[in-house]
C-alpha cells in the first residue's frame, strides 16, 4: 500500500511541477504528457511504473485479476509513453477499463456506483463533445476511484 501511495505522491508532485511552470494544461491535455515532457517524464514515468507494480503485487496478495491487469498496464503505461501512440492508448485502455471493472466488483456501495456512473457520462461528454477538451481530469478521477476503492483492500478474486 505505500508503494502505491508514494507513486500517486511522485505523479501528483510531477504533475504540479509541470502545471505551475506552464509546461501543461489538465484542461486541454492528457496526464499521459507529463510522462514526455523533459522535465517532468523521468518523475511521472517512474511513478507510473511504481505504482503499477503496487497494484500488481497487491492484486498477487488477493487473486484479484481485474486489479493485476490494471497494475500491469499502468506499469507499462510509464514504459510505454505517448511516443508510442497506438501501444500507448491500448495500454491506457486496458488501464481504465479494468480499473474501473475492478473498482466496480470491489466496491458496490451507492456512493461508489454513483461516483463511477458520473465518471461514465465525463468520459461519454469528453469523447462526444470534447468535454473537457483534454482527457486528464477524467483520468484523474478516475485514478481517485481506483485508489479509492484499492485502499479498502481485497474483497473479491
Amino acid at each position: 500500500m505505500m508503494l502505491i501511495l508514494a507513486a500517486l505522491l511522485m505523479v501528483t508532485v510531477s504533475a504540479l511541477l509541470a502545471y505551475t511552470r506552464g509546461l501543461w494544461s489538465p484542461w486541454h491535455g492528457a496526464l499521459s504528457d507529463l510522462g514526455v515532457i523533459q522535465e517532468t517524464r523521468l518523475l511521472f514515468n517512474t511513478g507510473l511504473v511504481l505504482g503499477g507494480i503496487g497494484i500488481t503485487l497487491y492484486a498477487a496478495t488477493c487473486g484479484a485479476l481485474l486489479w493485476l491487469a490494471a497494475g500491469t498496464s499502468l506499469a507499462l503505461i510509464g514504459v510505454v509513453t505517448e511516443d508510442y501512440t497506438t501501444p500507448h492508448f491500448l495500454l491506457a485502455l486496458a488501464f481504465f477499463v479494468s480499473g474501473f471493472a475492478a473498482s466496480l466488483s470491489e466496491c458496490r456501495t451507492p456512493p461508489y456506483r454513483i461516483l463511477a456512473a458520473a465518471l461514465v457520462i465525463l468520459w461519454i461528454l469528453h469523447f462526444t463533445f470534447r468535454l473537457p477538451p483534454g482527457v486528464a481530469i477524467p483520468e484523474y478521477l478516475s485514478a481517485l476511484l481506483f485508489i479509492s476503492c484499492i485502499s479498502r483492500g481485497c474483497r473479491s478474486g
